[in-house]
């Protein structure tokens, strides 16, 4: 019997932390099976048990935190690391990533880089809004991505306009688009009523709801003014999710929940009439497809792949960022008009199950592995 080829899976993103990266890996290594696997990841604080299948290597934290995320250091020891592997798969370029890809470059190793973020967006869009640095910090991210970038084998993205975006910067190597897809199966419709009554929320409250993290790119000062524009006494805004202390504090207010980190999301999304996506950047958004897929109506703005899925007033509504007037005025619409809230639903289900599902995802994801072992 053949010896199992070895993968090295380097992520800046990880579990205990929750987040799309951290996510997707989730979903994914079980899919790996066939392999070894090693992963290369950032200690987060938080409770957390390694999977005793995979070869783990926990980077130590920064004291640093830029914008909600704790930085980790530079790995050490990478260059054994590296050298066991036949394959290495990144799942984000900062000071993991970024370390592994150059290491394995230099070994000569079959490097796929799997892109979650436009990391010169997400950067400039992640700081404070009078911060004089950002547009500076964000050219010097361009050029540092298009160098790390360009020493890969095969860069994946999550759509074309990724792809057209990443190759205008000069990062000319071969990409392949993947759409990020959904467990339709676990993520569906519930009875509304009992899934408010199983997070203590009353029937009869029109619940706003966000899942993600509590960060300044995601702009849910805009969500929370929205909501204030609701004309119901009886709502809740919901909000799954953590991050930036001072933001959480600003959004800690009457009929205002928010609940922290989670696992799963599936009974939060079920007891939402609706789902709102506030934030200034996005790439797939994996948020916004579980709410779909869980017929709950979506608004959002348009940034990343969002718009490549959600048709307004087919399967959803859009409306400009930072436009709480606008958004309010959504809010009220779905509200005030449960039928064509309801198609909207069905139709992002739909939506979501015949072209954003997991099995094609993966299917696509070996391949393209397999591919690259050849």
């Amino acid at each position: 019997m053949a010896e199992k080829k070895t993968i090295l899976i380097a992520t800046d993103n990880y579990k205990p932390r929750i987040d799309g990266i951290s996510r997707f890996l989730q979903m994914f290594l079980p899919h790996l099976k066939s392999y070894k696997i090693i992963i290369v990841a950032p200690r987060f604080k938080g409770h957390f048990k390694e999977d005793p299948n995979y070869e783990v290597h926990r980077v130590p934290i920064r004291k640093f935190i830029f914008g909600d995320y704790p930085l980790p250091k530079k790995p050490k020891n990478i260059k054994s690391i590296v050298k066991k592997a036949d394959l290495v798969f990144v799942q984000s370029i900062g000071p993991v990533g970024a370390t592994v890809i150059n290491e394995a470059y230099k070994q000569e190793k079959k490097i796929i880089s799997f892109v979650h973020s436009v990391e010169w967006v997400l950067v400039e869009k992640s700081m404070a809004r009078l911060n004089l640095t950002r547009s500076i910090l964000s050219v010097i991210t361009k050029t540092y991505a298009k160098n790390i970038y360009n020493k890969c084998t095969a860069i994946v993205v999550p759509s074309s306009n990724v792809g057209e975006i990443f190759s205008l910067q000069g990062i000319k190597r071969p990409k392949f688009v993947v759409h990020l897809g959904i467990d339709s199966k676990h993520f569906s419709a519930a009875n509304k009523a009992n899934a408010k009554k199983a997070i203590n929320i009353e029937e009869d409250d029109f619940v706003v709801g966000y899942v993600g993290r509590i960060a300044r790119e995601k702009s849910l000062l805009t969500l929370l003014q929205a909501f204030k524009k609701i004309d119901a006494k009886r709502k809740k805004l919901l909000i799954v999710g953590e991050g930036i202390p001072s933001l959480h504090k600003k959004l800690d207010q009457d009929k205002v929940i928010i609940t922290g980190k989670t696992p799963d999301v599936v009974k939060y999304l079920n007891a939402m009439d609706a789902f709102v996506m506030p934030s200034l950047t996005e790439t797939t958004c994996l948020a916004a497809l579980e709410a779909m897929s869980c017929e709950v109506p979506v608004i959002s703005t348009k940034v990343g792949s969002i718009q490549s899925y959600l048709t307004h007033n087919k399967n959803g509504l859009f409306f400009q960022k930072k436009n709480d007037t606008v958004l309010g005025i959504r809010l009220n619409y779905i509200r005030n008009n449960p039928l064509q809230a309801k198609n909207l639903a069905k139709n992002a289900r739909k939506t979501v199950v015949q072209d954003y599902n997991w099995e094609n995802t993966q299917k696509k994801l070996l391949k393209i592995i397999e591919h690259q072992l050849q």
